[in-house]
């Protein structure tokens, strides 16, 4: 196993949503129309670990 497939398999999905309906069918955070994508990039970007 990868250290991308091990990494896959950490995520929690309790506050994840996908719902065709909302973002396109990309995942989001439960409650809220905001893409876990958007979140996963602010962290990056401020040099934080996705973890």
């Amino acid at each position: 196993m990868n250290a991308e497939q091990m990494s896959i398999q950490q995520i929690s999905t309790e506050y994840i949503a996908i719902d065709p309906d909302f973002c396109g069918g990309k995942p989001r955070i439960i409650g809220t129309i905001m893409p876990v994508a958007t979140i996963a990039k602010m962290y990056l970007e401020m040099g934080e670990s996705l973890e």
